[in-house]
């Protein structure tokens, strides 16, 4: 394989090798074609990538604390996901739903589902645990999905259809957000060192007798397929399951993503070395510049020595997050994650397979409407206190201003010279506010709830507080 001709050479300055330091680089294994099944390519994307490339799984054997040669980026708080940042830009031409044609450029192929970069598993007390000699996988209970466990460093197929669909449709609204650029089936994985295909895995137990892979319910397996909400999605499930297997069972998938930035503002806010903050926060303002040229060719080339520069940054970023909000709002969607992990330092939205929507069509005498469905909100039922709106809709306005918050904080702790004073902060604040009140329409989405001149004046009251009265917002029982 010549993955060498993807990597823009200067990235891989950046930090040394895990665990012990905040970014590395790690040792893969291409996956065998025979494991590998296409099921979704997006005919959006230029160029003449080979996403099968970037189709791998972590070598557990042959890791190494200095590895000879260099085949991903990793970084160690996105587990189950590696980056590789190519000399050449990809370019995605999407007609939006208002009718205008727009070019998206990117910078980061990221593959998900690849297995662990950091061995993982819990004990008793659900704390982590790293180990050389981990198994690249292992079953986990988890509240995520209803079917009430996962495959640990795998991305669960049943979940990606969802996720090709709301990314597509969070895009194709006008949120800023990551591409999804190729979803395949994986019939076989690395286990103890060795591929091993699912099949036999199914019927392999481990050293404490528990079977390696977990076997479907006839009862889960239906009720996935039950809820299939489209021919597509149905089609998508039945591709995904192999020959002879029951539709809706678990399979693994790998997702080829698209992103501006692997970087989130979470890996910026939490590394504790100043120096490769700093060479985060660079390498942001580069892929900002270069993306806005695309634009206005008079776009300045931001650099982080200068005021000026750092406030057009913070003002871009306040502006697609409150977008992003409003989008995911006016369409109705829940993402529960909307926080500083979750968005990048160039204002992207990614990993949406949490996001879902509250609302279902349902056909009555008077047409097609939409109505309220809150069977997937455990834990968000009811009405938050302050502001007496749904808890759901509270969780995703409150956390997407923490986010902004986050990176003008982390920006003026690693720049204590530069500058930024609450008048910045204020500026930010308010931009916020109006990105997000152009975005939402009366009567659609979470305004159908909620009036959205009500939407408006609690993420006005939120950001007041923070960003303009510099307070702390109040924790609610659903953060606990």
């Amino acid at each position: 394989m010549d993955r060498e001709r993807y990597f823009a050479l200067p990235e891989q300055e950046l930090g040394g090798q895990l665990p012990d330091a905040a970014f590395g680089f790690e040792r893969y294994e291409e996956i065998p074609e025979k494991y590998i099944r296409e099921l979704y390519k997006n005919p959006r994307v230029q160029g003449s990538f080979d996403w099968h490339e970037f189709l791998v799984f972590i070598d557990r054997i042959r890791r190494k604390k200095t590895p000879k040669s260099i085949d991903a980026l990793i970084l160690p708080r996105h587990h189950r996901t590696i980056n590789f940042l190519p000399a050449e830009s990809l370019i995605e031409r999407m007609t939006l739903l208002d009718g205008r044609e727009v070019n998206f450029h990117y910078t980061t192929i990221n593959s998900k589902g690849g297995g662990f970069v950091v061995p993982e598993h819990y004990d008793d007390k659900k704390e982590a645990i790293y180990s050389d000699v981990t198994p690249e996988i292992a079953k986990h209970k988890t509240t995520d999905y209803s079917w009430g466990y996962d495959m640990l460093g795998l991305m669960d197929g049943r979940v990606s259809w969802s996720l090709v669909r709301a990314t597509n449709h969070m895009q194709a609204s006008g949120a800023r957000c990551e591409s999804i650029a190729a979803v395949y089936a994986i019939d076989g994985i690395k286990y103890e060192g060795e591929w091993t295909s699912i099949e036999k895995l199914r019927s392999r137990t481990d050293a404490e007798g528990h079977f390696v892979w977990p076997r479907a319910f006839k009862k889960e397996a239906d009720e996935i397929w039950s809820t299939a909400d489209s021919k597509e999605e149905r089609n998508y499930l039945t591709n995904l399951a192999p020959y002879g297997r029951t539709i809706g069972e678990y399979h693994p998938v790998i997702v080829i993503r698209l992103q501006r930035t692997p970087y989130r503002i979470k890996d910026f806010d939490k590394e504790p070395d100043a120096h490769i903050r700093r060479q985060i926060l660079d390498h942001a303002l580069n892929v900002v510049s270069w993306e806005q040229k695309f634009h206005d060719p008079s776009f300045p080339g931001l650099s982080a020595e200068k005021i000026d520069d750092i406030e057009k940054y913070l003002l871009l970023m306040a502006e697609w997050i409150g977008r992003n909000l409003g989008v995911l709002q006016r369409n109705g969607y829940f993402m529960r994650y909307f926080n500083s992990g979750n968005v990048t330092m160039a204002g992207e939205l990614v990993d949406l397979d949490s996001l879902f929507s509250v609302f279902k069509k349902k056909k009555t005498k008077r047409g097609e409407e939409y109505i309220f469905d809150g069977s997937g909100l455990a834990g968000y039922e009811g009405e938050e206190a302050q502001f007496h709106i749904p808890k759901f809709i509270y969780k995703d306005i409150r956390d997407a201003v923490l986010a902004c918050y986050k990176i003008f904080t982390a920006i003026k702790e690693i720049l204590p010279a530069i500058g930024l004073t609450s008048l910045h902060r204020r500026s930010m604040g308010l931009k916020f506010v109006d990105s997000y009140a152009s975005a939402l329409n009366d009567g659609e989405g979470m305004a159908r709830l909620v009036p959205a001149i009500r939407l408006v004046e609690v993420v006005r009251s939120l950001i007041t507080t923070r960003f303009i009265d510099g307070e702390k917002l109040s924790r609610t029982p659903i953060d606990e």
